[in-house]
């Protein structure tokens, strides 16, 4: 049979999921075959010498064969959703009347045989009896070591025709295959061969399209050619999917490993990065390093934020003299000048500095992280005329001043006993005036004689009450005078020498350090 394609017209279906396959024939009862297979009911004589074939829509071979005819095979035609494509089928070789037999045999024998591209159930050697005359196509399976013959035999009429085929014996070919990474799944014309590493000497030499997949990887499409009696060593890469890591670190600026590789500073933008799961480390100067692990999707951008907690640094302090005390943010610390304070966590301190016979120091210190501070206090001396200036403000503070302490405040107490004492004495005083100015009034406006011995008797008490009031309240005012004296006199006779030397002898005991 011979075809020729011809306009299909204005043929529109009305169902997208099927194309049409319009074939016009003067041979009777055409049987028709697709890759994709025709169902069941798809085939119909729409009028005499028309046929309609609804297949699916897309690529696929049709092959067309009548009785006593060659066939068309393998007609390639991508068929559009809901159009038609139209043929005309014509004789090509006139059947000829009449029917024979047809005797093969082949070599090897036990040949399977497909005849008119159905398969028989017998084996060569075989008679085909009385088939129709004309031409025919047959094909022979040997086996695996034998090449399949596909050829054409012919019936004549009212006889026995007999053929002998010879099948080739097939040459092998050593094939070895690997891939990085390994364990990808290899397929040779679709046809699976296991996984990488392939190793094997009984390929059937030719060319082939060989396929890899593996996970997370992209495939691999390679054309190969395998050569009889020869080895072909191939090696194929496979590249990975990707994605995008973004590293962002508190502090930035952090030095960023991935997997081992230094990838620069962080915020860091990782593009085509393998996906899984990877380690990341970042370390910056006087932080502790920082590791975490991070997964990668394909055609995702993974964000990971990693933040580092700081070293704590160290404060040397040194003074002079040596021997103060210190207190960090009025906490008070177990050494004294000059000191190394370890293991100062980060952040922003007051630093108090005391020293008997000194005046206190306060400073401000920030501590990096891993840093490392130093101070160097100067401690100035007390001098007798800031403890005299103080005490003539207010008894007593000289001598706290100078460290006296207990002395300060036994003459300030001393002193605010004196004023309280002479408050009550004068308040006492103004109270027995009164009562005098009263008696004395009364007094003076007696008419009797007894009115003015009584009230005589009254000035006369009145007189000495105040008189005694007045004596102590002139006391106290004595008291407090005394005191304010014995206060300036005590701090000016202070021993302020004792202080500035009990500082020096401990100082020629300790030894002053240096970083």
């Amino acid at each position: 049979m011979q075809y020729e394609e011809i306009p299909a017209g204005n043929i529109i279906l009305d169902r997208a999921d099927r194309s049409l396959l319009i074939v016009e024939s003067t041979i009777p009862k055409p049987m028709f075959q697709s890759t994709r297979g025709i169902k069941p009911g798809s085939v119909k004589e729409e009028k005499p010498g028309v046929w309609y074939v609804y297949l699916e829509p897309g690529v696929q071979l049709v092959s067309i064969m009548a009785e006593g005819y060659l066939p068309i095979e393998d007609l390639r035609h991508n068929f559009q959703p809901r159009q038609a494509w139209r043929l005309r089928i014509t004789p090509k070789v006139v059947k000829l009347e009449g029917h024979g037999n047809v005797s093969i045999m082949t070599d090897p024998p036990a040949c399977y045989v497909v005849f008119n591209r159905i398969r028989l159930p017998e084996k060569t050697p075989l008679t085909l009896q009385d088939q129709p005359t004309g031409d025919h196509k047959i094909q022979f399976d040997g086996g695996f070591e034998w090449v399949p013959l596909d050829t054409m035999i012919t019936v004549h009429k009212d006889s026995t025709v007999s053929y002998n085929f010879r099948l080739s014996n097939r040459q092998f070919a050593h094939l070895k295959l690997t891939s990085d990474p390994p364990g990808a799944e290899v397929y040779f014309d679709d046809k699976s061969l296991g996984k990488t590493p392939i190793d094997r000497n009984d390929m059937i030499a030719g060319e082939y399209t060989v396929k890899l997949n593996l996970v997370d990887h992209y495939p691999s499409s390679e054309q190969i050619t395998l050569r009889e009696g020869e080895v072909t060593s191939k090696h194929i890469e496979l590249k990975p999917h990707t994605g995008i890591l973004e590293v962002f670190t508190e502090p930035a600026d952090a030095e960023i490993t991935i997997d081992g590789d230094k990838i620069g500073t962080s915020p860091v933008v990782q593009e085509n990065i393998t996906v899984g799961l990877h380690k990341i480390i970042a370390s910056i100067n006087g932080y502790y390093e920082t590791e975490d692990s991070s997964l990668v999707e394909y055609g995702k951008t993974t964000n990971l934020k990693l933040e580092l907690k700081p070293k704590p640094g160290n404060l040397v302090v040194t003074s002079e003299p040596v021997g103060a005390s210190l207190f960090l943010n009025c906490k008070l610390h177990n050494q004294v000048t000059p000191a190394e304070i370890d293991s100062v966590p980060v952040g922003v301190y007051r630093l108090h500095g005391r020293l008997l016979g000194y005046h206190k120091l306060v400073k401000n210190v920030r501590i990096e992280p891993g840093g490392y501070a130093e101070l160097d206090l100067s401690f100035r001396l007390k001098q007798r005329s800031e403890a005299v200036k103080r005490s003539l403000w207010f008894p007593g503070s000289g001598q706290r001043f100078a460290e006296h302490k207990t002395r300060g405040w036994l003459i300030t107490a001393a002193q605010v006993a004196a004023i309280a004492f002479a408050g009550y004495a004068y308040m006492d005083y103004f109270e027995k005036s009164d009562a005098y100015d009263e008696a004395y009034d009364i007094y003076r406006q007696a008419f009797t004689g007894q009115e003015l011995s009584n009230s005589k008797q009254q000035l006369i008490n009145a007189t000495d009450d105040r008189n005694q009031a007045a004596m102590i309240s002139n006391t106290a005012l004595a008291v407090i005078g005394g005191v304010y004296t014995l206060n300036i006199l005590d701090v000016t006779l202070l021993e302020g020498g004792r202080i500035r030397i009990k500082s020096m002898n401990m100082s020629l005991k300790t030894e002053r350090r240096t970083k």
